[in-house]
């Protein structure tokens, strides 16, 4: 099961809502309904966690067909932060394993192009908004 983790600001009160693993009811509608071959394939509908970006949907059945047979080691919602500018990301990774390599994907910032880094959840960031408090783990509840 998943958590979802409220990060908030010790100095203005911005909060973030970091998505950690799997909940049950995303991972119900994750296999199933298969949008590709590729994606039935590995047990995953990739199409049903990434909205924002299709083309790395494109991406990952390119990634697949180009190197059979790939095992699936993990995929999970986590949440990212860029060190520069202190932007804060909910975004879903997973990890390919092929017979003499793997893959896992890098994001970078929006705003300013740096590479994202994880976001622990016992780690305190820089605030996105004020610039001056750090963002630390609140709360904690199981995600279903």
């Amino acid at each position: 099961m998943g958590k979802l983790v409220d990060f908030t600001c010790s100095h203005c009160g911005f909060k973030f809502v970091g998505k950690y693993g799997i909940g049950k009811t995303d991972l119900a509608l994750g296999t199933q309904n298969f949008a590709s071959e590729e994606e039935r394939e590995v047990g995953v509908n990739f199409q049903q966690y990434i909205v924002d970006n299709p083309h790395e949907v494109d991406f990952i059945r390119s990634l697949i067909r180009k190197n059979r047979p790939v095992i699936l080691k993990t995929w999970e919602h986590q949440p990212y932060y860029c060190p520069h500018c202190a932007r804060l990301y909910n975004r879903f990774t997973y990890h390919f394993l092929f017979k003499n390599d793997d893959y896992v994907p890098h994001f970078t910032c929006l705003d300013c192009g740096r590479v994202l880094e994880k976001l622990e959840m016992n780690q305190a960031v820089l605030c996105p908004e004020c610039k001056k408090g750090h963002m630390r783990a609140d709360a904690v509840t199981d995600w279903k």
